[in-house]
């Protein structure tokens, strides 16, 4: 099974009783494969901003609404939506609707002008809302059964450069706020941002510790390794991993703090 299946498998299922739309959601290639067989969507036209625009107005009267969307790049169109209107929905009072977009992440190479946003980290950190890469199948199936349709509004991103390629299965170790953690040890050896899962398995002999936007370290159930390698093929001028350190830095006692690590100390925050 591919990713592209694996995410369909688990995440269609869960669509059901939502509103799912989408430009060309059900013709042609249905959105390079995202909207393949899906039941009951809905074929709207070229208007990313009235799409999301729409999708928060679904969530903020108490429904659930789906925005299928061909790439992350055509989602900076949205993004008064995402952080104004994301905003007002917060200060209104508790939501008890939901907003979901899932759209590709352009990283197998240039694909034209329109095709160079890669940092998500970087774009989720204008509104502050929830961004997740999908790249395994322990995380796809749980993020299907806890944050899709879970109240509020998040994006889910399928990275185009594994998206045919046979679907990881690895064993979850522990679960945290914006993090996992796979393999088996003592200590976290490798630190994974982005799309660098499959490489981060690959180097580790330990545990890698996979971070999603904005995880939170407040109480972490495990340590660094002294030597600890960061992986983060965001591209973006802000490299998430910088922020990552930082973060597991100030989780003392919790952690060893990793040593030899030089930061940035232009990134964010």
């Amino acid at each position: 099974m591919t990713l592209l299946e694996c995410y369909r498998h688990h995440f269609f299922p869960r669509m059901e009783g939502a509103i799912t739309f989408g430009e060309n959601i059900d013709k042609a290639s249905c959105i390079s494969g995202l909207g393949k067989n899906l039941s009951g969507s809905r074929n709207v036209g070229n208007c990313e901003l009235t799409h999301i625009g729409a999708g928060f107005g679904v969530m903020m009267d108490g429904g659930h609404a789906v925005l299928i969307a061909k790439q992350l790049d055509f989602m900076l169109l949205g993004l008064d939506h995402m952080v104004n209107t994301l905003s007002f929905a917060r200060s209104a009072g508790k939501l008890t609707g939901s907003f979901s977009i899932v759209t590709y992440l352009c990283n197998q190479g240039y694909q034209g002008p329109q095709s160079s946003l890669v940092d998500l980290s970087g774009f989720c950190s204008l509104g502050g809302f929830p961004g997740y890469l999908l790249q395994e199948e322990n995380q796809i199936a749980d993020l299907a059964r806890t944050a899709l349709g879970a109240p509020g509004f998040r994006i889910f991103v399928l990275p185009q450069r594994i998206a045919n390629e046979p679907v990881l299965s690895l064993p979850i170790t522990a679960v945290g706020p914006g993090w996992r953690m796979y393999g088996q040890g003592q200590k976290i050896d490798v630190v994974s941002c982005h799309a660098t899962l499959a490489e981060a398995v690959s180097r580790s002999r330990g545990f890698v510790l996979h971070c999603d936007c904005h995880p939170d370290f407040e109480h972490p159930p495990f340590k660094l390794a002294d030597k600890v390698t960061f992986l983060d093929d965001g591209c973006g001028t802000l490299r998430w991993a910088d922020f990552i350190h930082r973060k597991l830095r100030a989780c003392d006692p919790f952690v060893v703090r990793p040593r030899n690590h030089a930061v940035n100390p232009d990134s964010f925050p």
